[in-house]
């Protein structure tokens, strides 16, 4: 995830991104926040090698994903059954990324609730 100081900042970010080699996602319309993802070289169309988020700093989107991030930083078995569950959501949605994501909201919807200083989820 990246910070924007501003979201005038935006168009400027997506051509800067755009010129290292990130694809700027402007039909996957998302709240408080622009989607760029790279593929590895001969990676078919479907394929993502990674992505990145691109967020106004401070906002609500970035303070929740900060939270995660340290959530799972702080307690070592709720990020492992994080991982188990996207190794298995991979495997169960191989080339659709929306039921991928929604499938995992409600995992990441109970650590953003908890807290980041909570005990660990798993």
């Amino acid at each position: 995830m990246a910070g924007l100081r501003s979201p005038r900042d935006a168009a400027r970010c997506i051509e800067a991104l755009e010129e290292i080699g990130y694809s700027y996602l402007a039909d996957h319309v998302l709240p408080d926040r622009l989607l760029f993802l790279v593929r590895s070289a001969g990676a078919e169309k479907s394929a993502r090698t990674y992505h990145l988020h691109v967020a106004e700093a401070g906002d609500g989107f970035w303070e929740r994903h900060l939270l995660f991030r340290d959530h799972l930083r702080a307690h070592p078995e709720t990020a492992g059954g994080y991982a188990r569950l996207k190794y298995e959501l991979a495997e169960r949605f191989p080339r659709d990324i929306d039921a991928y994501v929604e499938a995992k909201t409600s995992f990441i919807s109970k650590v953003v609730e908890r807290g980041s200083d909570c005990a660990p989820l798993v």
